[in-house]
């Protein structure tokens, strides 16, 4: 039985089909996160955010610690780039809570409940600076997974190429 695994067209195919639902996952999460940012109680919303902060560092750190691995600086570029843009995208991650937060206390203040104008305008800009950064920090994980997602792939790609190349010296 044949091994479709490793074929050009499956190999393209699994590339593709990893790039795109990638980029569709992060930015369906992004605008989900972007609208309870907007529409929910700060305290759904912290739950969500400092999972995302925690999930997103990490991917930073792996990008950077893989960078200090490699050997070449050509290699290290799309490394360090998806590191910076995932370490970015945490940070703003992190300001999202805090704009919130912040918001929500000015909301709470006693002469800030008692003009309605002022109180729903304090809500309002602050849940809308939120979704703002929230979106950026969408935009920043998308193009860190770009870089980082297709490096790994190109270097699948070549690593299967010089494979292949040995097996057919020998």
């Amino acid at each position: 039985m044949k091994n479709t695994s490793s074929t050009p067209s499956v190999l393209k195919f699994q590339s593709f089909f990893s790039r795109t639902v990638g980029q569709i996952v992060l930015g369906v999460t992004g605008i989900v996160y972007a609208n309870q940012l907007w529409m929910s109680p700060l305290d759904k919303v912290v739950g969500v955010g400092l999972t995302a902060f925690g999930a997103i560092a990490a991917v930073a750190a792996l990008c950077f610690t893989m960078a200090s691995c490699l050997t070449s600086l050509e290699e290290r570029q799309p490394t360090l780039y998806a590191g910076e843009k995932f370490f970015h995208s945490s940070l703003l991650l992190i300001q999202t809570i805090f704009i919130r937060f912040a918001g929500d206390s000015l909301a709470s203040m006693q002469f800030i409940q008692g003009v309605e104008w002022l109180h729903r305008a304090v809500g309002g800009l602050a849940s809308f600076a939120a979704t703002i950064t929230g979106a950026v920090a969408t935009w920043f994980s998308i193009w860190g997974f770009q870089s980082l997602n297709d490096f790994l792939w190109q270097r699948y790609e070549k690593w299967r190429e010089e494979l292949i190349e040995k097996k057919k010296e020998k």
